[in-house]
């Protein structure tokens, strides 16, 4: 599986988050998205031209814990250190407790 690694700046003049994505259709029969949701308090979402979705978290405790839980899962990942060709950004959602 390809996981993107990269800096994201949400909003003007905040600073950049780290965030790993992960194509959402690898993704959700092994790990649902509400399940990932509830384990890092929330998801992010971009989608591509294709409406190829990549779904992960940001912050790097949340980036690394991410592709360790993957490697546990059974995925054998190669990391990219760019975001997904031609994605924007589409949900970044924060779980409330």
């Amino acid at each position: 599986m390809i996981l993107n690694l990269f800096n994201e700046q949400f909003k003007i003049g905040q600073s950049h988050r780290v965030v790993c994505v992960a194509p959402l259709e690898q993704m959700e029969p092994v790990w649902p998205l509400d399940a990932i949701s509830a384990e890092f308090g929330g998801h992010i979402m971009y989608e591509n031209a294709f409406k190829q979705r990549f779904v992960g978290v940001w912050g790097r405790r949340n980036t690394d814990r991410f592709r360790h839980q993957l490697t546990e899962r059974g995925f054998v990942i190669d990391v990219i250190e760019s975001p997904p060709d031609n994605a924007r950004l589409l949900v970044r959602a924060v779980r409330r407790v």
